[in-house]
């Protein structure tokens, strides 16, 4: 992988409330939780349980992709993700979503409620 997210992706504009900073210092920190970045085992199982047949994100990777990447694929996906961890800084692509409204068939399709 050739650069880095910081070189990606730009730092966020708005810092977080002080009201948030003030709560994350003064949280109590849960032993049972763990703060280092995700390993490759745990990424396996992650992709294990992300259904297939469904519509690619914003990126346009299909869950298949992710199935059938190999260790080599698995290996990038670690060290992408533990950049993003270690810097605490995700892709803008990461924050978007694809809302798609479905008519229900039935009543006006001008109703939003029917969607």
């Amino acid at each position: 992988m050739e650069g880095t997210l910081r070189d990606v992706v730009e730092s966020p504009t708005t810092p977080p409330p002080l009201s948030l900073v003030n709560a994350a210092v003064e949280a109590v920190v849960d032993e049972s939780i763990s703060i280092v970045p995700p390993t490759l085992p745990e990424v396996y199982a992650a992709i294990k349980k992300i259904k297939s047949g469904k519509s690619p994100g914003v990126c346009g990777v299909y869950p298949e992709y992710l199935h059938y990447a190999g260790p080599e694929a698995m290996r990038l996906l670690v060290e992408l993700f533990a950049q993003a961890w270690e810097s605490e800084i995700v892709p803008d692509d990461w924050r978007q979503g694809i809302i798609v409204p479905i008519y229900k068939g039935k009543g006006s399709r001008s109703d939003c409620k029917n969607y």
